[in-house]
């Protein structure tokens, strides 16, 4: 198989030229919010090559997901595999930072967000501008995504993230601040024993 296919059961993602490829931890992060979370209108924040918001068409078939990605070769990439897809009536990529998004659609509502985002924010940045937008938060911050939350999350509906330990920590800390719930923290660990390398939070406003 070649690296840039990656195949599921029942759609490819063709990641040629993405910034971040197809991971376990996003996987398990996806298949999570599929099978846990139901909502009719969905938002994915930063789709990259738009797997997460494929794996959620796949196991909920009532829903229409709207991806956001800043990046435009990603936002391409991610809009192709949703158009080869079983479920491309369904699924709309649109390139568009989320600060913007929040701005000109500040009267949607969502009854699920979810989004892997940039969680490095002290650590030195890449050389490559589409690295620093996929891993450093000086694009995206976690106080600028918490408000985008306040701003577009239904009142019952839910937002999950991926997060490593101690960026899981703070960002679950922020979003108490800022009104929010913590629903559930999955723990994600390579074996029993070992300590943990991911968290998916997941919040509500109730």
């Amino acid at each position: 198989m070649p690296e840039d296919l990656f195949r599921f059961k029942q759609f490819n993602i063709n990641q040629i030229g993405a910034t971040l490829k197809v991971c376990t931890d996003s996987c398990l992060f996806g298949a999570w919010i599929a099978q846990n979370y139901k909502g009719l209108k969905v938002l994915d924040i930063g789709t990259g090559t738009g797997l997460l918001a494929l794996m959620y068409a796949q196991n909920n078939p009532e829903s229409h997901i709207l991806a956001l990605e800043i990046d435009t070769e990603s936002a391409t990439l991610s809009k192709n595999n949703f158009m080869q897809s079983p479920w491309s009536q369904r699924l709309e990529s649109k390139c568009i930072s989320l600060q913007d998004f929040v701005k000109e659609y500040k009267d949607s509502r969502f009854d699920l967000l979810f989004c892997n985002p940039p969680f490095f924010e002290n650590q030195l940045p890449s050389k490559k501008h589409q690295h620093n937008l996929a891993k450093h938060s000086a694009c995206l911050t976690k106080t600028e995504l918490i408000f985008s939350f306040t701003q577009l999350l239904s009142e019952n509906g839910t937002v999950c993230v991926l997060l490593p330990p101690y960026e899981a920590t703070t960002f679950a800390e922020m979003a108490k601040d800022a009104g929010f719930h913590l629903k559930e923290n999955v723990t994600i660990r390579n074996k029993t024993g070992q300590a943990a390398f991911r968290h998916i939070l997941c919040f509500g406003k109730k």
